[in-house]
């Protein structure tokens, strides 16, 4: 936002055209034409069209080649391109930017003829700019012997000149002024967190201007009535204050028309339609007013002279003043579609507020907004002529600082780019650079920066920078530096392995003579470094030569002396189970064995190998109810596998049986500790016969019958499984 809108338009034509066309642009409502476009038959034909928006919401635009069809063109599904452009707001609600310092002056000019006479009474009142919105007073010298009076009912100053009993004759006074101006735009969204809570909370010194007065009649009918036909029924609901008073803004740019205003107040401007910029601020005034937003008009003038204008300031709680100009939007769009001119105006940096309020009661009377002096005398001298001039310009500008390079630098780069802090109020800067004091003119930019090119080495140079603007020139100090020293020659450092596979080396390239370069050498797996061809370490530092050099590092195989285990020993369980252990051999095609020394160990894979290897193993559970301590003998290492005490244990399922007198089958689960447990049975009964799993290793089964019982007393026996008591229970016959 606040930037110029371009759309680049590149078309290829095909064949050639009947006769010359037009290319019609057109951004948001503003549409305009190239005309006598003669490209013949080729590709890449390219126009430009930039235009300055002052719009805070996106904006479509379209490009038409050919609108009216005199060239013939038959491809018309591609004869218009389209888009929107989406501005991209400031971070913060409100930001003024582009500041300017500007002079600033109003000439009281008031001429009767000499000797005709004595005036009784003459009253003068002159504006007293102040500091709000986009502008903030520096300095301000009023006329001297005026008064500084802050008049009623908005707490306006004026300066005022009263002369009683003097003499016909010419009358000037001046108040001079220095202000900054700024630019303005705007964050939409963040003023849109603003509610309409916030409005009924402000506080008096706001809620002063939502007052009618003589011209803002903001409560009479004429004015509600257009306002209640302007914004929606329940706009207080859907609508916040900001875009209430952004659908206002639109909708009296679009109810009025600009030409000579007959009437000075907002109904009379109103019924009218027709208004000056005066009558356009004086109605959004009346209709801001009549919502709830405080709202005044600022009466000034633009930069030059005599270039007086008004604009609408209005409030949102947290923000100040905002700026709104309905008469220039009216200009950039008379039906009122966009927002031109609201919030953001990029103009705002050429326009002075000397006044502000459209009331002054001075002495019973109301004097309204003032553009200039207001003037009243009684007597009968002769009238001549009367003026209020006003000028407006800009300040000349401080000269450029912060230089970079800074004054009297060395060893600056010869590709060195200039840089300068801007000179406040600088519209443009001359540039002048050279080998020589004073240096020559070079470039007169809007840039701070500057490309003098490739420069020499070991060279002074000397630059200026002189600030401009329409008001004049701040002249710069010469500043100067010098350039580096010229680099010393480059030559090639070569690192090379021999063999080529016995290693790795580093540190090769190209280097400045003299300068000091490392390079290293790492052995591979199974080779030894022997030496650099210049005798240096492993890794060392060499003195680059003039003519460059080859350094060579030396690798020999290295002989199977060395043979390493991962580990030396490991400790199992007594369930046992499969485990590793890793080979490392130093050298080349070095084969080793694995071979077990004790049978509790058994080798399962990788019982010989050549080179780094992997011996696999397992062990089965203890049943000793002593540890067992072993060997497994690998590329003539000892590796030691202990494994804890063991011994088996069992549980049976079910621990007894129930049969009734009938008798019947019955069964034990046998499950032990370890899986290789041994186990046998035993019935120590006579009436229980074993049938199956008398004996086993591991988990098993058992297997028993029960005959008829054929008495009446209960029978009980048990069987000893591997060591455990089950126990049979068989009911007596009835």
């Amino acid at each position: 936002m606040g930037d110029v809108y371009e759309i680049k338009m590149v078309f290829n034509v095909v064949g050639t055209p009947n006769q010359p066309f037009r290319i019609k642009w057109t951004i948001a409502n503003v549409t305009y034409y190239f005309d006598n476009i003669t490209a013949g038959p080729g590709n890449g034909w390219t126009y430009y069209f930039s235009w300055w928006l002052c719009l805070d919401d996106p904006i479509p635009w379209s490009v038409t080649l050919d609108p009216d069809g005199v060239s013939g063109n038959t491809n018309l599904v591609n004869n218009t391109a389209s888009g929107t452009f989406t501005p991209v707001p400031p971070a913060t609600a409100v930001e003024l930017y582009c500041p300017q310092l500007m002079y600033g002056s109003e000439i009281f000019e008031l001429v009767f003829q000499p000797d005709s006479g004595t005036i009784p009474n003459l009253f003068m009142l002159l504006p007293a700019p102040t500091s709000h919105g986009a502008q903030s007073v520096v300095t301000d010298s009023p006329p001297a012997g005026s008064q500084y009076v802050v008049t009623p009912p908005d707490d306006v100053p004026l300066y005022e000149m009263t002369w009683t009993n003097v003499l016909a004759a010419t009358f000037q006074e001046t108040n001079a002024f220095v202000v900054q101006l700024s630019n303005m735009r705007v964050n939409p969204t963040l003023l849109r967190t603003v509610t309409w809570a916030d409005m009924n909370s402000m506080t008096t010194n706001w809620t002063v201007w939502l007052a009618p007065d003589q011209a803002c009649e903001s409560t009479n009918p004429a004015i509600a009535n257009f306002v209640q036909q302007s914004l929606p029924a329940n706009y207080q609901t859907i609508l916040t204050p900001y875009d209430t008073a952004r659908t206002l803004h639109r909708a009296v740019m679009k109810a009025l028309k600009y030409g000579t205003q007959l009437h000075g107040d907002a109904v009379g401007i109103l019924a009218d339609g027709v208004a000056n910029c005066g009558g356009f601020a004086t109605v959004l005034t009346a209709c801001l007013r009549n919502v709830g937003i405080p709202a005044r008009g600022i009466c000034g003038f633009w930069e030059g002279v005599d270039n007086w204008h008004v604009r609408v300031e209005f409030h949102l709680p947290g923000v100040e003043w905002l700026v709104a100009d309905p008469t220039a939007g009216n200009a950039d769009d008379p039906t009122g579609t966009y927002a031109f001119e609201f919030g953001y105006v990029f103009s705002a940096n050429k326009f002075l507020a000397d006044d502000v309020g459209g009331s002054h009661m001075v002495l019973g009377n109301d004097y309204g907004g003032l553009q200039g002096a207001i003037i009243w005398w009684n007597g009968d001298p002769t009238f001549v002529s009367y003026d209020t001039p006003s000028a407006l310009w800009p300040y000349p500008p401080a000269p450029a600082t912060n230089p970079s390079p800074a004054n009297a630098a060395t060893g600056q780069s010869v590709t060195t780019t200039l840089t300068w802090s801007n000179g406040f109020n600088a519209a443009s800067y001359a540039v002048y650079f050279g080998p020589s004091n004073p240096p020559a003119p070079a470039a007169n930019q809007n840039d701070t920066s500057y490309d003098p090119g490739v420069l020499n080495y070991s060279a002074t140079y000397y630059w200026r920078i002189d600030a401009q603007n329409d008001s004049g020139t701040a002249t710069g100090t010469v500043w100067s530096f010098t350039t580096e020293l010229a680099p010393p020659p480059v030559v090639t450092i070569t690192v090379q392995a021999n063999p080529s596979n016995g290693g790795t080396v580093s540190g090769g390239g190209t280097y400045a003579v003299d300068s000091s370069q490392q390079i290293s050498a790492t052995a591979n797996s199974g080779w030894t470094f022997t030496g650099w061809s210049d005798g240096g370490a492993q890794t060392h530092d060499i003195t680059v030569p003039s003519g460059g050099a080859t350094y060579t590092a030396n690798f020999t195989v290295t002989p199977c002396s060395t043979y390493t285990l991962s580990k030396t020993n490991i400790t199992l369980a007594a369930k046992g189970g499969s485990k590793k252990v890793g080979v490392k051999v130093t050298g080349t095609d070095c084969s080793w064995t694995a071979v077990s020394n004790d049978p509790f160990i058994t080798i399962t894979s990788g019982s010989s190998g050549t080179g780094n290897g992997t011996v696999h193993f397992s062990v089965p559970g203890n049943t000793n109810t002593t540890p067992l301590s072993g060997t497994i003998t690998i590329a003539g290492q000892t590796f030691t596998v202990n494994q804890d005490a063991g011994g088996c244990t069992f549980k049976l399922s079910p621990k007894d049986r129930k049969f009734k007198a009938v008798g019947g089958t019955g069964t034990v689960k046998v499950k032990p500790n370890l899986s290789d447990c041994a186990w046998t049975v035993d019935s120590n009964d006579s009436f229980i016969t074993i049938t199956g799993g008398a004996s086993g290793v591991g988990k098993g089964t058992v297997s028993y019958t029960v005959p008829a019982n054929t008495s009446t007393n209960v029978v009980t026996g048990t069987i000893t499984v591997a060591g455990e008591t089950h126990t049979v229970i068989q009911a007596g016959a009835k």
